[in-house]
């Protein structure tokens, strides 16, 4: 999006402020023709006020930004007035910013996998990669404090281009090595941002190539949201990334609006069953109809099912009865760096011996937690 500054040195008071921020909102919420379509436009202010001159130019911006950004986390179109008790915590955040920036030209960011497990024959099949950032100061931060930054910053782009080309250059390596099958798949998250505004299509399409890695072997997991897209469906984006031959999974499914209906208009590859649901499903509960559901609408618009955040045998047990194809967890394996991930998949992990798996769920890997993904 674009950023834009309105200056008021005659308004007095911070209501007749506010008042302006509402016009402009108001007037946002119309929506706009172009090319005959209505094109729906949010905004989110942040207000930053000096009644006694105290602030400079540059600070008075910052200010304004710091309540933008915070008006977005709240939902956007809206604004936010800016507080002192902000500034500690904008301060913060803007490091952080600046310390990402970074982060991408210095390399300090790695890429962390989880196991997916074929669920009929026990065995990984493949994996999940998680972007984790080694701050020389805070240590290892996941995606939860990572994509938010990036997202704000604009940094997504880049960043999730390293994530796609890294995953695939691994998992050369690793088939390079004989560590894994012709046919283990990567998964690689891609933001709504990657999806509007990159030239994803050429992203993939050239990392593939630089890596010599079959398209075959490349799994982008979407948001639900995603799914009732407008736009979307209007530029073709995940038909034209199938055309590719990589497959198409819709992350935490049944967690949004979408159906059977906007299953069948993109004919997605994969779905992935929300840990929400699985957790507790050793339980008698009403999570049980909806994982069964899930797995049903898969097999009608012939995709397959990866359920998220396994975390004890009975769970893995409730799934495999219900048809559920892949699984990941904790149960198996946290997200691992990728020396620790050869050494599970060669079966010499301490913690998990696929390899071994005759009776292989006596004993489940501890440090389980909610957090499956992250």
């Amino acid at each position: 999006g674009d950023e834009f500054a309105i200056l008021l040195p005659s308004a007095v008071s911070e209501t007749e402020v506010i008042a302006v921020a509402d016009r402009i909102l108001d007037s946002l919420r119309v929506p706009l023709p172009v090319a005959d379509r209505l094109i729906e436009v949010t905004a989110s202010i942040g207000i930053a006020l000096n009644p006694d001159g105290q602030y400079g130019r540059d600070e008075l911006l910052r200010n304004a930004d710091m309540a933008m950004y915070l008006a977005k986390e709240r939902g956007k179109g809206r604004y936010e007035v800016f507080t002192v008790g902000l500034e500690a915590a904008g301060f913060e955040r803007l490091e952080m910013k600046a310390a990402l920036r970074r982060a991408i030209d210095e390399e300090e960011l790695m890429l962390y996998f989880q196991p997916i497990l074929d669920v009929s024959t026990r065995t990984v099949c493949g994996a999940e990669a998680l972007v984790r950032w080694r701050h020389p100061e805070r240590g290892i931060l996941g995606p939860g404090a990572l994509v938010p930054l990036a997202e704000e910053t604009g940094l997504i782009l880049p960043l999730g281009a390293w994530v796609l080309g890294d995953a695939l250059r691994q998992l050369a390596v690793w088939r390079g090595r004989g560590l894994v099958e012709e046919n283990f798949r990567i998964s690689v998250n891609v933001s709504v941002r990657q999806m509007r505004e990159s030239d994803l299509i050429a992203v993939v399409a050239d990392s593939l190539e630089a890596h010599a890695v079959p398209p075959s072997c490349l799994t982008l997991e979407i948001t639900e949201s995603l799914l009732v897209d407008s736009e979307l469906e209007r530029n073709g984006l995940l038909e034209r990334l199938r055309s590719l031959g990589v497959s198409i999974a819709v992350d935490d499914f049944g967690t949004g609006y979408s159906g059977l209906n906007y299953l069948q208009r993109f004919a997605v590859d994969v779905l992935k069953i929300d840990r929400s649901f699985v957790d507790g499903l050793e339980l008698p509960s009403a999570d049980l109809s909806v994982v069964r559901t899930v797995i049903d609408l898969a097999r009608r618009v012939g995709a397959v099912t990866v359920a998220e955040g396994i975390e004890c045998y009975e769970q893995f047990e409730v799934l495999r009865d219900l048809g559920c194809e892949f699984a990941q967890g904790f149960y198996f394996s946290k997200p691992i760096p990728p020396a620790e991930f050869a050494a599970l998949i060669a079966g010499s992990s301490g913690d998990l011996s696929v390899a071994e798996m005759e009776d292989p769920f006596e004993q489940a890997p501890t440090g389980t937690s909610a957090g499956a993904g992250i």
